[in-house]
Parts: C-alpha cells; structure tokens; sequence
C-alpha cells in the first residue's frame, strides 16, 4: 500500500482514480493526509465507502469543502462518526442534501453542533425523522428557531419529550 506522505501527495486525478476498496482499506490518518483538493476529487461512490472512523479523521476543511452530493453520499454510520467542530462547518446545501435517515444518524450534540442557518434549513421530514431524545437534547434557543414548518414537522413522541421550556421557547 501506499505510505501516508505518498497519500498526501497525491493529485486529484490520482485520488479520482482509486477504487472505492482502495479508499476503503485506508486508515483515518491516511484519508486525513489527502490534500484538499485529493478529497474533493473523490467521487460520491468513493465517498459512500468511508467509514465513521475515516470521516472522523478528514479535517474540518477537508468537509467543508465536499458538495451536497458528496456529504448526502456518506452513510449513516459514517455521518454518525462527524465530530461537531465537523458539523459545525456543514452549509444549508450540505445539510438540505440528506435524507431523513441521515439525519436520523445525528446525535444531539452533533445536532446542537449545526450552524443556525443550517439547522434553519432542515424541512419537516427531517425534522420529523430526528429522535425524540436528541430534540428533547437541543438548547431550547435552538428549538426557539424552529420555523412553523419545522415545529410542524415534530412528532407526538418528539413533543411529548421536550421540558415544559422547551416548549415555551
């Protein structure tokens, strides 16, 4: 295999051309040496066999750059593995982009993580698919921001799991 200073040198063309087992078979350190521009080159086949282990490895700027194409490309499993300072970083589009199962995957700090904007962008499906313990765990001046599309979007469980604070927000 090759060595992660050999990874890091890599050109997008290069990275374009592994398979998604190559890419598979890297270990999070090597897929954090690819260059920016090595990332935005893989293709959303490439990108659906990283695991949350090689997700986590990537740097902030590393998903940041990544379309709505190739962030909705991930699994749910590798999604799971985003740190927050990760999610933080994600826009409307990156975020627009997943479906109701992908976000289902976050957690409630990964959730709580999301930039206003983007946490502004879910619609009412995703919102709906989003676990009754992780909204009960958003700030309630996240819940505060809930459109009336979004508050729509909530569940009976979701409701019946906020504090009575939440609720006022």
């Amino acid at each position: 295999g090759l060595a992660t200073a050999e990874l890091a040198n890599l050109t997008s063309d290069q990275a374009g051309g592994l398979t998604a087992a190559q890419i598979g078979g890297l270990t999070s350190g090597q897929v954090a040496a690819l260059s920016t521009s090595a990332v935005d080159a893989l293709s959303t086949a490439q990108l659906a066999g990283l695991t949350a282990t090689q997700v986590k490895g990537l740097t902030d700027d590393q998903i940041n750059q990544l379309g709505s194409a190739d962030i909705a490309a991930l699994s749910t499993k590798a999604l799971a593995g985003l740190s927050t300072s990760q999610v933080a970083g994600l826009d409307s589009a990156q975020i627009d982009g997943l479906s109701a199962s992908q976000m289902a995957a976050f957690s409630a700090a990964q959730l709580g993580a999301l930039a206003t904007d983007a946490f502004a962008s879910l619609d009412s499906s995703q919102i709906a698919a989003i676990s009754a313990k992780n909204i009960a765990g958003l700030a309630t001046a996240e819940l505060a921001n809930l459109t009336s599309d979004q508050a729509g979007g909530l569940t009976a469980a979701q409701i019946g799991g906020l504090t009575s604070g939440q609720v006022a927000a």
